[in-house]
């Protein structure tokens, strides 16, 4: 494999433009057509969506990605088999949605995209410049801007890309990734811009300057400070504050600049004069603060025919103004949006909100000068904080919290005035709104904890609003409710008894319920409420001894025994404390350790007697000053090894994986030490997903799942890359929701879906650790 996807969506794409021209002359009616048609569609989208995987093992494409496709798509049809290989059940998804793709960022916030003719960029909070192929969305390179990422530019033949931080400006050589120049600002730039034929880089800053630099030796050219108003009031110039917003016309030859609490000027970049302003209620307000809201997000229409600049507002209007005679043209209220983005040939507007909704608008360009709502998009929770358009208009990229999402949405695909048929010219296009949902209304509602029964037939489900529900393994259908908490108080954690068929739910009012589960022909159940009170201090984690008469609760200041009737049997408070994990002892279920981050305590599970010393016993780790306050936050136990899985408090993308024989957490031990060879594989792993007996589970940070021997790698570091998971399927504001049942199927909570995934320890491929070991 050549690493190079290019080929495979060139190819898709001639076969779409093929069966278009095509059309013209025959109807697609024939079967084999409509399937080659259908597999035009699906090469683009796999090789989009599921394009790390592909590049990791090509092997891939046979086994693991036609069961994570839309049940209705082609590649799925043809190659999905319910009787052989790796099958996913629970997927609400029939069919291919709008986003093409989505890229997480482990450890950074996504904060800035940009679309060029070959490639598009997103920038992030970590300083670090993500290039992909605009084609096959494959990553290119990087690139270190060195802070905080704000503005992302390419020049008008993508051979170069500026990036903009908070103090520098750096241009940057595509075709190499090194850099040609680095400008050092005095106040930040707010908006960056290329000349015409890329001579020169042109900046405005919060000094109110416009600077050049020339490209081809890096000299300033030249420095132009914009006057606020025609008169040059020197009382109006030292009063205003500093500009929030600012953009460049796209032929250069006009700035747009907002500032708090004053309407939105322009300033003619050719004759290097102050062209006028932009007042909402067509009166001058220069030097007035009254009236006027911040400005969130501008826009210029590319179009040439048409003068527009497009302003959104605090109060949630956007307006079109006329950029020459400066008068508002047409109103929209409560659009609502936080960043606005025209597409290239001016026909669209794109506007993201605040919690995640896109707006999809069509822009009358035949002298109406209009907007229409035509289509919307109701995404994720995460507000959107940058869009790009790709050149043809056809695709865009958003930018939310950790991630960046491409969409190709259908309705961008509009004919234009020279495309129609003289017939067609004299028809009015009348185009109605569509609203697309990405979250199932009536099951929108996330699932935030889960608990496996020990048959491994049902999983427990904790959600947002305060429901336990249950689903079925079998074909991760939700069955029923059990019961619920108060309204829309979140469920944080679930325990299910292993022996005397009770459930444990907390919520985030410290308020814990324990409640007697059935089975019966219908389904199941929940009966007897053994116990329902409000724990007195933050609920960190529930647990409950092998016998199920006891149930540990910690807190963040108190750990406390309860038997199962809700009589406190032991307490134990703490001064001060650091984070620890709680586990029960896999080989003397008489005792429980508590876990801190130097020091393990072995207790008894009948009053929480502490049965080692005052001391307790001292874990022998590495001295890392980036995990000195962590403690092992997530304990997992086989039969005689535990893992553990510490997080930096400073880093928390940093990970620590430590390995203990079970059978060294005595009350008479002094000291232990781990086992020697686990440590460096830490930051390759995202989460852990079970031990069984010397088998580690674990999610890596390519998103496979793998396994390995924990009684054979130090002498062999290898493991087995099982399969993987999708990226859009991480929710990067939570901690993943993913367990092994006791039939061996796994198990994944995405947002308001539960995914059962079977036979996923069937398919094995081997690599070498042997350098994250070292």
């Amino acid at each position: 494999m050549t690493g190079d996807l290019h080929y495979i969506t060139r190819t898709a794409t001639n076969i779409k433009a093929y069966l278009e021209r095509r059309a013209k002359y025959f109807p697609r009616v024939d079967q084999q057509v409509q399937t080659v048609e259908a597999w035009s569609v699906d090469l683009i989208r796999v090789c989009a969506k599921f394009r790390p995987s592909l590049l990791t093992s090509p092997s891939s494409i046979h086994r693991l990605i036609p069961p994570m496709c839309p049940a209705e798509s082609i590649i799925a049809r043809q190659y999905t088999s319910s009787h052989r290989g790796l099958t996913v059940k629970g997927l609400k998804a029939k069919s291919w949605d709008d986003c093409l793709t989505q890229i997480n960022y482990r450890g950074a916030q996504a904060t800035v995209a940009a679309y060029g003719d070959r490639f598009f960029s997103v920038g992030l909070s970590n300083g670090q410049v993500m290039i992909y192929h605009t084609v096959s969305g494959q990553l290119d390179r990087s690139v270190i801007h060195g802070e905080r990422v704000k503005i992302l530019i390419f020049s008008g033949q993508s051979k170069a890309l500026a990036s903009s931080g908070l103090r520098n400006i750096r241009v940057w050589d595509l075709s190499t990734g090194q850099q040609l120049w680095c400008f050092p600002t005095t106040h930040q730039a707010l908006a960056l811009n290329f000349t015409g034929e890329d001579e020169c880089l042109m900046a405005a800053t919060q000094g109110d300057f416009v600077l050049y630099w020339r490209l081809s030796d890096g000299i300033e050219r030249a420095r132009i400070k914009w006057e606020f108003g025609a008169q040059r009031d020197v009382s109006v110039q030292r009063q205003r504050p500093p500009p929030t917003n600012a953009i460049f016309s796209s032929d250069r030859k006009l700035l747009a600049v907002s500032y708090r609490g004053y309407p939105v000027i322009l300033y003619d970049l050719e004759s290097e004069a102050f062209f006028g302003e932009c007042a909402r209620y067509g009166s001058s307000s220069i030097g007035k603060t009254g009236a006027h809201y911040p400005v969130v997000s501008m826009a210029f229409n590319p179009n040439p025919e048409t003068n527009l600049l497009i302003v959104s507002y605090g109060d949630g209007e956007l307006i079109l103004y006329d950029s020459w005679t400066l008068e508002p043209k047409h109103r929209l209220p409560k659009v609502n949006t936080q960043t606005i983005a025209c597409s290239p040939d001016g026909r669209t507007l794109i506007a993201g909100g605040s919690f995640g909704t896109l707006q999809i608008f069509n822009v009358d360009v035949d002298g109406n000068e209009r907007v229409s709502l035509i289509y919307s998009i109701n995404a994720y929770n995460d507000g959107i904080k940058s869009l790009a358009f790709s050149t043809d208009s056809l695709r865009f990229v958003d930018i939310r919290g950790s991630q960046c999402q491409v969409w190709e949405p259908a309705v961008l695909v509009r004919k234009g005035f020279d495309e129609c048929d003289q017939s067609e010219i004299s028809d009015p296009i009348i185009l109605v709104h569509e609203s697309v949902t990405l979250v199932d209304k009536e099951t929108k509602v996330d699932i935030i904890a889960i608990a496996c029964h020990p048959d491994g037939e049902v999983i427990f489900c904790g959600k947002e609003n305060g429901f336990i529900v249950t689903f079925l393994a079998a074909n991760g259908q939700e069955s029923g409710m059990l019961y619920q908490h108060a309204a829309n108080i979140a469920i944080t954690l679930l325990a299910c008894g292993s022996r005397e068929g009770v459930l444990i739910s907390a919520d985030e009012s410290s308020r814990i319920v324990i409640r007697k589960i059935v089975q019966s022909s219908t389904g199941w159940s929940a009966s007897d409420v053994l116990i329902d009170q409000r724990y007195s201090d933050p609920v960190n984690g529930i647990l409950l001894n092998s016998a199920n008469d006891r149930l540990l609760v910690s807190g963040n200041q108190v750990d406390e025994l309860w038997t199962m009737r809700g009589v406190r049997v032991g307490r134990r408070a703490f001064s001060s404390r650091q984070f620890h994990s709680v586990f029960a002892h896999p080989l003397r279920p008489e005792t429980f350790v508590v876990l801190e981050s130097t020091k393990a305590r072995v207790m008894g599970w009948e009053d929480l007697t502490e049965l080692s010393s005052a001391e307790g016993v001292r874990l022998n780790k590495c001295c890392d000053p980036v995990f000195e306050h962590s403690a092992s936050k997530l304990i997992y136990r086989g039969h005689n090894i535990l893992v553990g899985l510490s997080k930096s408090d400073r880093y928390q993308s940093l990970s620590r994986l430590e390995c203990w024989e079970s059978d060294d957490f005595r009350a008479d031990a002094k000291q232990i030490s781990p086992l020697s060879g686990f440590e460096m594989l830490g930051p390759g792993i995202e989460h852990i997903i079970a031990v069984v007996a010397t088998k580690l589970l674990f999610l890596d940070t390519d998103l496979w799942v793998c396994s390995l021997d924990l009684r054979s790698f130090a002498a062999n570091p290898e493991a087995k890359r099982r399969y993987f998971i999708p990226p859009d399927w991480k929710n990067s504001s939570s901690d993943l929701l993913f367990r092994l049942t006791s039939k061996n199927e796994f198990v994944f909570a995405k947002k308001h879906e539960l995914i059962i995934i079977k036979r996923g320890l069937d398919y094995s491929e081997s690599i070498s650790l042997a350098k994250a070991q070292k």
